[in-house]
């Protein structure tokens, strides 16, 4: 029924579907206005909008948000892989021509070059590993008695009889 105006007020499903789509524009109010005209769906003033995400219909837009978290975080984490992928394919071009450049003899700074692939070397390692699981850092908390007796019992080391003279002697290093 219209109101003032020939208003015909909103129903609670296009609000939703309002609420909705400034969910999936990430809190864009602008966007999600250009997404519902986009659509042919009726879209409110930006004001409006904000207002109803903010004030008259928060509740329900926190509901919505819950709703599509999860969804939200996978595309997130989605488009963060496409983003790390994208940018290994860039390193590997750049780690490319800095090959070609010292291998024609026209880079200005080798040494400089190598330090970078070096740190690039590193961290592509650091991130590998950590994708896979595995350790990037490795901490030994046991002494230096505690290390001498694990390489002994594997055979890496030969080691003196008495334990007096592996606790006296480990500052000297393992007997081979």
């Amino acid at each position: 029924m219209p109101g003032p105006a020939g208003f015909v007020p909103y129903t609670q499903q296009e609000i939703d579907e309002a609420l909705t789509a400034v969910i999936a524009h990430a809190g864009s109010c602008s966007g999600a206005i250009r997404y519902l005209k986009a659509e042919g769906k009726r879209a409110p003033a930006w004001q409006t909008l904000q207002n109803w995400c903010r004030v008259k219909h928060w509740e329900r837009y926190e509901e919505l948000r819950e709703k599509f978290a999860q969804k939200a975080e996978d595309t997130l984490a989605n488009n963060y892989l496409d983003a790390a992928r994208y940018a290994t394919e860039v390193q590997m071009l750049a780690v490319d021509k800095a090959k070609e450049r010292l291998e024609k003899g026209k880079d200005e700074d080798p040494a400089r070059t190598a330090a970078n692939l070096s740190q690039v070397s590193a961290r592509s390692t650091d991130k590998r590993l950590s994708l896979q699981g595995r350790p990037t850092t490795i901490t030994e908390t046991r002494d230096l008695g505690a290390i001498l007796r694990s390489l002994a019992a594997k055979g890496v080391v030969h080691l003196p009889d008495e334990p007096e003279q592996i606790e006296a002697g480990s500052d000297a290093g393992p007997e081979c």
